[in-house]
């Protein structure tokens, strides 16, 4: 049985309470968290490293529904943590001497970059517009071999093929 008023002194001490605790948060001193950058936020760890929003969300491609993100950032976590976990086996397993791969490393960066170079010079400077003369007077002197009879033959194809098409149309309209 309900007392008159119970609910109304409840909800009234309630707020009481909830002011206190306001009140007596900011006597303390109390500050408001200050704005981390968000994609600093660690998201997993693995043997002293650890994968961050900024990472994981660089995995992910943009423009999937919150659930296909969601479960594409599952799997590269997974996948970071497992490569992680392969890793520190590699390095606690291997010895010391077949660990230096600083040469290595310096050699493929090397090859990086003049490999990027190459692209973006031959994409800047490579000519592929070419004229017909041009054509021409290259399979003139070439040494390929001429496509001039297949030509004339596949024209023979054509035409037949064309002719017995225009027949086969005769009789299927009688």
């Amino acid at each position: 049985m309900r007392r008159p008023g119970t609910e109304s002194n409840l909800r009234a001490l309630a707020g009481w309470a909830l002011l206190g605790l306001i009140g007596l948060w900011g006597w303390s001193g109390c500050k408001a968290p200050e704005t981390a950058d968000p994609g600093a936020v660690v998201v997993a760890t693995a043997y002293g490293d650890a994968l961050t929003v900024a990472n994981l969300l660089a995995e992910v491609p943009p423009g999937l529904t919150a659930r296909d993100s969601a479960g594409w950032a599952d799997r590269v976590i997974a996948d970071w943590q497992q490569r992680r976990t392969l890793v520190h086996l590699a390095k606690t397993e291997l010895p010391e001497m077949e660990l230096d791969f600083e040469r290595e490393v310096a050699k493929y960066r090397e090859t990086l970059y003049l490999h990027a170079y190459e692209d973006r010079y031959l994409r800047d400077h490579l000519d592929t517009a070419i004229s017909v003369a041009e054509l021409q007077a290259f399979l003139s002197v070439s040494q390929l071999p001429s496509f001039a009879p297949y030509a004339q033959r596949l024209s023979e194809v054509r035409r037949r093929a064309g002719a017995a098409s225009g027949t086969l149309q005769q009789v299927q309209a009688r």
